[in-house]
């Protein structure tokens, strides 16, 4: 038993440095967004920028379910599973909840143009911020198989199986029932992005992923969203790392091996 305190403790406390860790870096991301100023595209300076403006997407790719037309998108499939597993005592106890089974992205450049031109986005690494887009409902035996299939394939599955839901409040889950997720950006919208701005191949400009500074996030959220979503994110991060690591810390000290 000491042993196993010893190592659970040694795991439980890394684990609560990494939240911890990574509850820095969203703090870098928010600080460092408030402090940079937003930038005109015909005034950009190389280096770390923030521009905002209206997508212009000459050639766009189609949501893998509702088949929306957009230079990105995000899937992600969730199915509702039932769990079972036994106490120390040996009772059984069973549990539903909606797992994770499947996900997806798939991005290409476009251009970002505001009232006083327009420059290239080479999209690839960057991190988006979306709201869910598109939500789907299928019920558990509804095509499963050919979906699954279709997965194995490498193929999308047929929207004409899935049910369009504005909501998910009201549903009745059973065992193997799935919902679908979609997250895109459409040409026409405005958008707010914080990257790199360089010269590419042809020496023009394109803001993309920096090599020195890797902050690229893409986002429909307003600087003052986006700052307040990561200010929150952050604290939230720092205070349940502090609270992980000091319960691993505990159990270490308590639990000598």
């Amino acid at each position: 038993m000491g042993a196993f305190s010893y190592l659970f403790g040694v795991l439980l406390g890394g684990g609560g440095a990494g939240i911890f860790y990574y509850g820095l870096t969203r703090r870098h991301k928010y600080t460092l967004i408030q402090d940079t100023p937003t930038s005109k595209i015909r005034a950009l300076a190389m280096g770390l920028v923030e521009v905002q403006g209206t997508i212009l997407g000459d050639k766009t790719i189609e949501a893998p379910f509702s088949k929306t037309k957009c230079v990105y998108y995000k899937y992600i499939v969730k199915e509702y599973r039932q769990h079972t597993s036994k106490d120390s005592k040996g009772a059984t106890h069973t549990s539903y909840n909606w797992d994770d089974v499947n996900s997806g992205e798939q991005s290409l450049p476009f251009s970002l143009r505001d009232d006083s031109g327009s420059v290239p986005i080479d999209s690839k690494g960057a991190e988006f911020d979306l709201p869910v887009k598109k939500m789907f409902y299928q019920k558990s035996g509804v095509g499963l198989m050919s979906f699954i299939g279709s997965l194995l394939k490498g193929a999308k599955p047929d929207p004409a199986e899935l049910m369009p839901i504005e909501s998910e409040k009201g549903i009745i889950a059973n065992v193997g029932d799935r919902k679908y997720f979609e997250y895109f950006l459409e040409p026409n919208e405005n958008i707010f992005i914080m990257g790199t701005a360089a010269l590419d191949a042809s020496n023009k400009n394109v803001i993309k992923r920096g090599d020195q500074d890797k902050t690229f996030i893409i986002t429909t959220k307003s600087e003052k969203e986006l700052i307040k979503g990561l200010k929150m994110q952050a604290l939230g991060l720092l205070i349940v790392g502090l609270i992980v690591f000091a319960a691993g810390i505990a159990l270490f000290a308590f639990h000598p091996f």
